[in-house]
């Protein structure tokens, strides 16, 4: 929260944080392939409101961010395989996934993954008032 608070000058960034809402919704599950062996798809939802700066103006405004994504986990080992390597997307379960890839044995960094997504879809150019 104190990153998507990062633009807003105004009050420290624990009052910044108070007057913001981050709200994640996961939901997993664990399974198993002959090509991917264990691996681990999730659904996630993100809802968040949070203080910046209007790139026009450069008054306070409130921004807020809704995104829902799937992401596949699998093994570290195929990070350096050919076939994976360019990769960032997976077709599995008859849908595409952010691809990601287990950080250790069978230990999946939920935290990078959300932080990630959250920043591709992060408004670049907030707008105060938009005409």
């Amino acid at each position: 929260m104190l990153e998507l608070n990062e633009n807003e000058i105004e009050g420290t960034p624990e009052e910044n944080w108070e007057n913001s809402h981050l709200e994640i919704k996961i939901n997993g599950k664990r399974k198993k392939s002959t090509e991917l062996g264990d691996y681990l798809t999730i659904t996630v939802g993100i809802r968040a409101e949070y203080k910046t700066r209007c790139i026009k103006s450069f008054e306070a405004m409130n921004d807020s961010l809704d995104l829902s994504f799937d992401a596949c986990f699998v093994s570290s080992k195929f990070k350096d395989d050919e076939s994976y390597k360019d990769e960032t997307e997976i077709f599995t379960d008859g849908k595409m996934h952010e691809l990601y890839f287990f950080d250790g044995p069978d230990r999946a960094d939920l935290k990078e993954c959300c932080h990630e997504q959250i920043y591709l879809c992060l408004n670049p150019f907030p707008v105060k008032n938009q005409e």
